[in-house]
């Protein structure tokens, strides 16, 4: 399996070689033959790494109603049955969640933890994560708020 990694830092351990830095542009492909970790953002000012071994990033889109976030569902899903161990649903381009987006949310948070994978919200604007936080999603994902 690849998967594409987000701008930013990613640190790779090679097997039977030495770890070395790397910086990677939007949209490369990193392949699981490597352990990788990539800055998605920050937590409360600190850099966040995610590690892209069985990584699967999702984009959400610019408003998630009921027909984005049943695609988005349903990438979600297909990743975890290629195994993907880490949900990244990036939030960069969202403008707005409606109820029925957050309801779809809640499914993918469900089936993830169903199958022992992890969610991250990424790249989340204030107005979303004051929406999230008010509903309680983020005790149920890890967040990294956008820049």
């Amino acid at each position: 399996m690849i998967y594409k990694v987000e701008t930013g830092a990613v640190q790779t351990a090679l097997s039977g070689e030495s770890s070395a830095a790397v910086q990677v542009r939007s949209g490369e492909i990193v392949s699981d033959q490597i352990t990788a970790f990539a800055s998605l953002g920050s937590i409360d000012g600190n850099a966040a790494a995610i590690p892209v071994e069985a990584t699967a990033i999702v984009y959400a889109g610019d408003y998630l109603n009921k027909l984005t976030g049943e695609s988005v569902e349903r990438e979600c899903r297909r990743k975890i049955a290629e195994g993907a161990t880490q949900l990244v649903v990036n939030f960069s381009k969202t403008e707005l969640v409606n109820s029925i987006g957050v309801s779809i949310l809640l499914g993918v948070i469900d089936a993830a933890k169903t199958n022992g994978a992890t969610v991250t919200f990424a790249d989340v604007n204030e107005n979303t994560v004051e929406l999230f936080e008010m509903l309680g999603l983020t005790k149920h994902v890890r967040l990294i708020q956008g820049q």
